[in-house]
């Protein structure tokens, strides 16, 4: 990892800093969307003087990492990382491969609600796929319709019923906001 050149001479990583950051292990239970969603949120929290965000990020991201996610870094060319979206990006490629991003997306497209699954828990398993994978690039109305299309037909009747009459009259904003409050 490069260092932006025009910032401070030292910068002293306090102990109250490394405690608001998440640890990373890169063991295939490992989110990694979410460790660097948790870690820019920690980061958010963390000034320090003479040092941009991005320097700050750069410096700390390290320190997150255990274990084998650690070794992934430290098998990186010297110098091959010159900012956080490079940073970033590397490490989404290395833990979170295509491979894993085609699973879930097949989930996603074949979504089917269980047997004896309430319609919360359903809705619940759903947007859970898409907090795992938040690139799945598939459109909010696409991604309502995968939903409705994968209900049984009692809870297609419920959802229709919900929705003053027909689910297929509702945008895709309007969709999610009646699943959301349906699953409350």
């Amino acid at each position: 990892v490069v260092y932006p050149e025009d910032e401070g001479d030292t910068f002293e990583i306090r102990h109250h800093m490394l405690e608001i950051l998440p640890t990373f292990h890169g063991l295939a239970h490992d989110d990694p969307n979410m460790h660097v969603t948790e870690f820019l949120m920690g980061c958010k929290n963390i000034l320090v003087r003479e040092f941009s965000a991005e320097s700050i990020k750069l410096r700390l991201f390290p320190y997150t990492l255990k274990d084998k996610a650690k070794t992934w870094l430290f098998t990186l060319p010297s110098g091959s990382i010159t900012s956080w979206a490079q940073l970033s990006e590397k490490f989404l490629s290395k833990f979170y491969p295509a491979s894993k991003t085609l699973d879930i997306r097949t989930k996603i497209l074949s979504f089917v609600q269980k047997p004896n699954e309430e319609f919360h828990e359903a809705w619940e398993r759903f947007s859970d796929l898409f907090r795992k994978c938040p690139h799945a690039d598939i459109n909010g109305d696409t991604r309502m319709q995968i939903f409705y299309r994968g209900l049984n037909p009692t809870t297609k009747s419920y959802v229709n019923a919900s929705s003053g009459g027909s689910f297929s009259d509702k945008n895709a904003q309007q969709a999610f906001q009646l699943f959301e409050k349906m699953a409350i």
